[in-house]
C-alpha cells in the first residue's frame, strides 16, 4: 500500500502559494491568498470577505461569516495521509459542519474517501501545468450510498488548484471550473482582473 509521505509545517508551508497571489477562473471566481495561520490558509474574495481553508483543496472552507450567516467544519479522520500529495495516497475522513444563520444552529456530517494520482501535465487557460489529480467520492453517513464525486488538478508551481470538477450523482448535474490566470499582488489591479475575465 502506498504510504503518505510525513507531513509537516515546513512541508507545506513551501507548497503555499505566494501571499498576495490572485486566482482567477473561467467561472467569474476570483481568490486572493492572504497568509497562513497554523494550518489553516486565509484567503479573500474579489469583495475582501475572508474565509479559511486547508492547505488540502479536497477539504471543504472550514470556516466562513457572511452577514448573519456563518459556519465552521470540523475534519475528522486520515484527511491528512493526501497530503501533501503523492501519488497512490489515499485517505477516508469525515466533515463535521456546523452553519449558524440568525441565531439557529444545525450540524450535519459527510463522509469522504479520496484518492492521488501521478502527476501530469493539464492545459488550461492559464497554461500548462504539472498537476496532481485528487479524486475523492461522498457517500451518506447513513446508507453509504455514493452521493458526489469531486476532482481537483493541483499545481505545486503555483500551490493551488487549476481545475476543478464537481458531479452530483443524485441528479447529474456536472459543475467544471478552469484557472484563468493568477497575479502577483503588485500586477493585480482590477483592470488586469477584468481583461484576465473578458479574454478567458
Amino acid at each position: 500500500a502506498a504510504t503518505a509521505p510525513e507531513r509537516s509545517s515546513l512541508a507545506l508551508i513551501d507548497i503555499d502559494p505566494v501571499p498576495g497571489t490572485v486566482f482567477i477562473y473561467d467561472d467569474g471566481r476570483v481568490e486572493r491568498f492572504l497568509r497562513r495561520d497554523g494550518e489553516e490558509l486565509i484567503w479573500a474574495t474579489r469583495r475582501g470577505r475572508e474565509y479559511n481553508r486547508a492547505s488540502n483543496p479536497a477539504l471543504p472552507i472550514l470556516s466562513w461569516d457572511i452577514g448573519s450567516r456563518s459556519g465552521r467544519r470540523d475534519v475528522f479522520g486520515d484527511a491528512d495521509a493526501i497530503w501533501p500529495p503523492q501519488g497512490g495516497a489515499r485517505a477516508r475522513f469525515r466533515v463535521l459542519t456546523e452553519v449558524t444563520d440568525r441565531n439557529e444552529s444545525r450540524r450535519y456530517s459527510q463522509a469522504w474517501s479520496c484518492e492521488v494520482a501521478d502527476p501530469r501535465s493539464v492545459a488550461v487557460p492559464a497554461g500548462e501545468f504539472l498537476s496532481y489529480e485528487i479524486n475523492c467520492e461522498r457517500f451518506s453517513v447513513n446508507s453509504m450510498s455514493l452521493l458526489e464525486k469531486r476532482a481537483w488538478w493541483w499545481a505545486e508551481d503555483l500551490g493551488h488548484f487549476v481545475q476543478r470538477r464537481f458531479q452530483n450523482l443524485r441528479d447529474g448535474e456536472v459543475s467544471e471550473i478552469q484557472l484563468c490566470g493568477a497575479l502577483p499582488e503588485l500586477r493585480a489591479s482590477e483592470a488586469r482582473i477584468e481583461a484576465i475575465l473578458d479574454a478567458c
